[in-house]
Formats: C-alpha cells, structure tokens, sequence
C-alpha cells in the first residue's frame, strides 16, 4: 500500500509539472462544457484561447457563463475602465479580480466586459512611423543618377487615426535633370464602430515633367466595410461615396462598391 501510495504521488508530480501554468485558464460554456487553455483575447462576440490540442480556439461570447485566469489580464469595461488581475468565477455570470495591482478585489458581470487583452494594456493612443531614402549612380555610355525618399506617419486611437505621407523623386541623365517630382497627403478618419468610419483626405501632387500640377481634396462622407466568416477566408466589402474636386475648378461625384478577399 505504502509502495502504491508513493507511486501515485510521484505520477501526479510528474503531470504537473506537463502541464504548463499558461494553459490553466478555463472558460465554462452555458451547456456545461469546460475549455482549458490560455485566454489571449475577447472582443466583440469571440473569445480567443490557446490550448494544448489547438493554437487557437474561437467560442462565441454569448454562450460563456463563466471563465477562470491565474495570470494577470487587462479586462476593458463597457464604461472603458481598466481593470488588471487574476479573474475567478464565484458565480454563473460574474467575474472576481484579485491580483497587486487592482488593489481590493473587484467583481462585476459578463455582460459588463467589453474585451480583455493581454497584461501590459494595450496604450490608449499608438503611434506609427516611417522613413525610407535611396538612389543610384550609373556611369557607362549614358550617367544617370536617381533619389528617392518616402516618409510616414500615423497617430491612432479607438475613434480617431490621423495619416501624414509624404515621397520625393529626383533623377538626371548626363548632368540634366529629367526628373522632379513629389506627393504629399493627409488624412482623418473617425470611427464611428469598429466597422463603420467617415474620413476627410487631401492630397497635393507635383511633378515637373509630366506638366502635372494637381490638387485633390477627397471627402469621403462614408464607409461601411462587412465580414462574412465563412470558409478559410472572409468576404470584406466596402461602399463608398465620395466627392472629389480636383485642381480646385471641377467637383465630381461617385459611389464605388469594392470586394476583396483577405486570407
């Protein structure tokens, strides 16, 4: 018997120690179903676990009842407060918070959460940039030379992002300039959803050579972009109605419906 009991002891340690700690989340369904794994996200109407058997499990939100993190997660709040810690189910249909840095335990209800994102929370405003530059020197029956440049930059919050892009182009063939030209763009959306979004753009165009002077200022009264999840990739459509006036002396107007595939 003693032999016995230090065998079961010794197997039990051993499964422990296979079970790696991030997949000790556990996610309870309203038909009494149970999913372990590691919780990586929520948003909208899916929840997102890691798992031993499947890199990524996708459940509906709605038919979560309760669900159970030992590590620390960022969970969003309807009202956009943050809360971070450890989430336990004391009950169907409520979450508890321990953890250092929420201080005194907190609860409140599913139907109260809005996402939940990995600990640190993901910042509030992100910001995105880009440069790029290069040419080329040829020397043979013909010099040539060329230089170009690029340059990005994108400010991004849950309703607002703002886009700034700008590029240069210069070349000459045996010391004479054969080109000169350059673009620069800006832009505002708002979101109104995650789906739908208006947008103000204007963008300014010049180049030398091509005789081409332009100015578009583009206001795109809206957008509507749609997911279909079906198969291996989603459907996305988006319509649009734009005006458009270019070289500031004629408006023009259209609606251009778009589809695509995204992989």
């Amino acid at each position: 018997m003693q032999r016995l009991t230090i065998a079961t002891l010794i197997f039990l340690a051993i499964s422990a120690c296979r079970i790696p700690s991030s997949m000790a989340d556990e996610v309870q369904l309203a038909n009494g179903d149970r999913i372990n794994g590691e919780i990586t996200q929520i948003e909208g109407e899916t929840i997102v676990l890691k798992t031993s058997y499947a890199e990524k499990v996708q459940v509906n939100w709605k038919k979560v009842v309760c669900l159970a993190a030992e590590k620390e997660l960022t969970f969003v709040l309807k009202t956009e407060k943050l809360l971070v810690g450890r989430a336990s189910c004391p009950s169907i249909g409520t979450i508890r918070l321990e953890g250092d840095k929420i201080g005194e335990p907190a609860e409140f209800a599913l139907s109260e959460l809005e996402k939940i994102e990995p600990y640190p929370p993901v910042p509030a405003v992100t910001y995105r940039a880009l440069v790029s530059a290069g040419g080329s020197i040829n020397r043979g029956n013909t010099d040539t030379s060329t230089f170009n440049s690029s340059a990005g930059f994108q400010v991004r919050s849950k309703r607002h992002r703002v886009t700034l892009e700008g590029r240069f182009n210069i070349g000459e063939s045996d010391g004479n300039e054969n080109e000169r030209n350059w673009l620069t763009s800006g832009k505002y959306d708002f979101f109104v959803t995650n789906k739908v979004y208006t947008y103000l753009q204007t963008l300014f165009e010049y180049d030398k050579f091509q005789d081409l002077n332009l100015r578009t200022r583009r206001v795109r009264v809206w957008a509507i972009s749609s997911s279909i999840p079906h198969g291996p990739s989603s459907l996305v459509n988006w319509v649009h109605l734009t005006f458009e006036k270019i070289t500031m002396k004629e408006w023009t107007t259209s609606i251009s419906p778009v589809g695509g595939q995204l992989v």
